[in-house]
């Protein structure tokens, strides 16, 4: 029962971050970082489940720099709707913080992962479900 929970957890995250904030419009490095995010997180859900948490901590580092990468552009949604000015620097300031608080829950589920704390790594999954829906209401378009 106890596996199952796990790897439902995991699952979660898996689908959690993909496509945050890249819109549907594929043609931006954003959205190239969320494919490599979607892929990364298959992969890690994977090795959880089979229980090898050193293939899924290589996992987690690799969405790390794939989330980095993606701090450093915008969503397609700004172009989009226009933004300008402050209103520009007010959503990119939200999306760089939405941003570095999954880099931070990364961060921390690799301690979970380093430490064998299957609760933790439920938690943390849980979390990433938390910033995907954020990043899809607030940031991901449509073209």
């Amino acid at each position: 029962m106890k596996k199952s929970l796990l790897a439902g957890a995991i699952l979660l995250a898996t689908f959690s971050s993909v496509s945050m904030a890249h819109g549907s419009c594929g043609d931006t490095d954003l959205h190239g970082y969320m494919q490599d995010i979607k892929s990364d997180m298959r992969q890690m859900s994977s090795a959880v489940k089979s229980g090898d948490f050193d293939s899924a901590t290589e996992y987690v580092d690799q969405l790390i720099v794939s989330f980095q990468k993606s701090r450093n552009t915008h969503p397609h949604q700004f172009e989009m709707d226009g933004l300008e000015g402050e209103a520009l620097a007010q959503q990119t300031e939200q999306y760089v913080e939405l941003i570095d608080s999954t880099i931070k829950t990364l961060e921390d589920l690799n301690m979970a992962l380093a430490a064998n704390d299957k609760k933790a790594i439920r938690q943390l999954a849980g979390e990433m479900g938390k910033h995907r829906k954020v990043g899809h209401s607030t940031f991901k378009g449509s073209c």
